[in-house]
């Protein structure tokens, strides 16, 4: 990739939003953690890529499997949940994921560069989380209001 890499910072108002961000299912929750995890272990291999080239294989494919893993457990538990937009967030899931399969494939051919990786995950914890899982969040919340 031309030129230098640009400096990231490690996400800590994410961080401590993220308890904002609960939808009150903690395994999700933490999933969801563990994303942010990810997302800030790139930050930091980024920003000491100058002592070396950056190793981008290793997080991709656990950011790869990860997501796949979290996708599945969350769906799955829509579906027993018989959750009534189990499709809308199913093919928002799945959009991601074909996101991040296009641009790993642009950034292994040096037509992307990470900046748009990092913005493609930031977005995803926050904007999914905002929308689609929070609404999952009330719905099970519910759920367990009406079994008291």
């Amino acid at each position: 990739m031309p030129g230098s890499l640009p400096q990231f910072e490690i996400d800590d108002g994410l961080t401590h939003s993220f308890q904002s961000r609960s939808i009150g299912i903690r395994a999700i929750d933490q999933q969801h953690a563990y994303f942010l995890d990810l997302y800030n272990e790139l930050v930091l291999q980024i920003n000491s890529s100058e002592r070396g080239p950056i190793i981008l294989s290793p997080f991709l494919a656990e950011v790869f499997s990860y997501t796949e893993y979290h996708f599945r457990t969350e769906e799955s538990l829509m579906r027993t949940l018989k959750y009534p937009d189990l499709e809308a967030h199913r093919a928002d899931h799945w959009s991601f994921y074909n996101k991040l399969d296009e641009l790993t494939g642009r950034l292994e051919q040096q037509q992307a560069d990470l900046a748009e990786l990092t913005h493609l995950i930031r977005n995803w914890i926050t904007q999914h989380i905002d929308t689609h899982d929070k609404r999952f969040g009330h719905y099970y919340a519910s759920l367990k209001a009406n079994r008291r």
